[in-house]
């Protein structure tokens, strides 16, 4: 199971600060600033860690998903099966 969803405050949390900082121009400015001087390679960096961090926050549902669909099929499989 993922370790975020046990925490309650955590996504409430993550949508005010990005409410928050998204209705702050300089900050934006500045975190603007900041990826412009990180470079091509630390973008590439920062950009593939999130898409990690996205793969590992999504894994839990795609399994529960993946064996629910095998759970149907093995179903759907015995049941004609079992009738001639």
């Amino acid at each position: 199971m993922n370790p975020l969803r046990k925490l309650p405050w955590f996504f409430p949390g993550l949508g005010a600060f990005l409410y928050l900082t998204g209705m702050n121009d300089e900050f934006l400015h500045i975190v603007g600033d900041l990826w412009l001087d990180v470079g091509r390679w630390g973008q590439t960096g920062v950009v593939l860690a999130l898409l990690a961090l996205m793969a590992y926050f999504t894994l839990d549902a795609l399994n529960r998903r993946r064996s629910a669909y095998r759970s149907a099929i093995r179903a759907a499989h015995t049941t004609r099966s079992s009738n001639p």
